[in-house]
């Protein structure tokens, strides 16, 4: 759902009362297990459904409050509304914020979520359905505190994928010679250490916060490996996507199962920008989908209203 280890504000949620991951939380999403999609039909007039991924989240604030003392992890339900694709395009941000205000007033006790709920979390009690989307908020990872760039860190090595892609610069150094920047050999050692033994007690990354440079350098190579990851990632996707819109046997009706398991593989991934894009420009070449042109509009505009309410609900 969202690219790596992801700073995220929730939007909307099922949790109500408590601490929790309430409206305004921020944390660092990353997958969880392995982050498939369903699709719950919401046959209303204006709605198709909700998307629902599983995700991992760290979270350095509940709600509107301070950052809290030390990060807290949450397994949770993370949503994306899918509006009716053959309304009017221009009705689409109010259906959407409408959708967004809703959410938490769903029967989350109902068979339908129970069952959903049972199927991507394995239980059923204190599980919270979100809405979430990136948000900025002028945080920096050089200048932000030592807890939210120690969640970052540790919410992105969390990921067996993002791992694999750091091991495999830190393990081969002919392949960390390739780099363009050998100024972070020092780098490169420390994490090689690091991942050899991971129960360091916290050295590793105390070390890199006890400097500018060092936090500077960390978030240089961490990028350069996710870049490693995102490559061979859209690869697979890319090819995914186009056995999806290219084979014949699949016909994408409205309110087919088809059509609700092709908009999991769409707004999968969707706020990663080059994918989405990519996504969309296949999308709109593909014959077998019915009204192809509405549900890319619908898509793109969903993104874009998610991410604007994220702005809107920081800045309170």
């Amino acid at each position: 759902m969202f690219e790596n280890s992801t700073r995220v504000i929730v939007i909307s949620s099922s949790h109500r009362k408590g601490i929790g991951p309430r409206v305004g939380s921020i944390g660092y999403a990353v997958p969880c297990g392995t982050d498939v999609a369903t699709f719950l039909p919401q046959r209303t007039q204006f709605m198709n459904g909700l998307v629902l991924f599983p995700l991992r989240v760290a979270f350095i604030r509940y709600g509107y409050e301070k950052e809290r003392p030390k990060y807290e992890i949450k397994r949770l339900i993370g949503a994306i509304p899918i509006i009716n694709e053959l309304r009017q395009n221009s009705m689409s941000e109010k259906i959407i914020r409408t959708c967004v205000e809703k959410l938490p007033k769903e029967d989350f006790d109902s068979h339908l979520w129970l069952k959903t709920k049972l199927n991507l979390m394995g239980k059923t009690d204190n599980v919270s359905t979100c809405i979430l989307a990136p948000v900025n908020d002028n945080s920096n990872l050089i200048t932000c505190s030592n807890l939210e760039f120690k969640t970052w860190f540790e919410s992105f090595i969390s990921q067996e994928h993002a791992k694999r892609a750091v091991k495999k610069i830190v393990n081969n150094r002919m392949y960390f010679n390739k780099l363009h920047d050998q100024r972070l050999g020092y780098v490169h050692e420390n994490l090689r250490l690091y991942l050899g033994n991971m129960n360091d007690g916290g050295l590793f990354i105390e070390y890199m916060l006890d400097s500018v440079d060092r936090r500077k350098d960390l978030v240089r190579f961490i990028r350069i490996a996710s870049s490693i990851y995102l490559s061979g990632f859209f690869t697979q996707h890319a090819e995914s996507i186009t056995r999806l819109l290219t084979k014949r046997e699949y016909i994408y009706k409205r309110g087919s199962s088809n059509t609700s398991m092709l908009f999991c593989r769409l707004v999968d991934h969707m706020f990663i920008d080059v994918v989405t894009n990519w996504k969309l420009g296949i999308l709109s070449k593909a014959k077998t989908v019915q009204n192809r042109s509405s549900i890319a509009a619908k898509i793109k505009k969903t993104k874009e209203v998610l991410e604007s309410i994220a702005k809107e609900v920081s800045k309170k």
